[in-house]
């Protein structure tokens, strides 16, 4: 199974999108990289740190993390799933 983490600052990232199309603004067109994209806008360490907590707290096994890609990949019995009803 996997889960992907949420990007953060949702609204400052919509304000971003609209000046970085919007002529006259001092963002138009003023692209992010990867990194400087996820250091503003994706999960923090933590974040992912808490994620991976809650899973091995509930018998969930981590196989991989990455912050990068915000996901966890990681691996339970039936029995684990449906007591947890992870919806969110």
């Amino acid at each position: 199974m996997s889960a992907v983490l949420a990007l953060r600052n949702q609204a400052e990232l919509e304000e971003l999108k609209v000046q970085l199309q919007q002529p006259g603004s001092p963002a138009y067109h003023q692209w992010f990289s990867i990194a400087q994209f996820m250091r503003r806008f994706g999960p923090t360490q933590s974040q992912l740190d808490e994620l991976v907590d809650w899973l091995r707290r509930n018998h969930f096994t981590i196989d991989k993390t990455s912050l990068g890609t915000r996901m966890v990949r990681f691996r339970g019995t039936v029995a684990d799933v449906e007591r947890e009803q992870v919806t969110d």
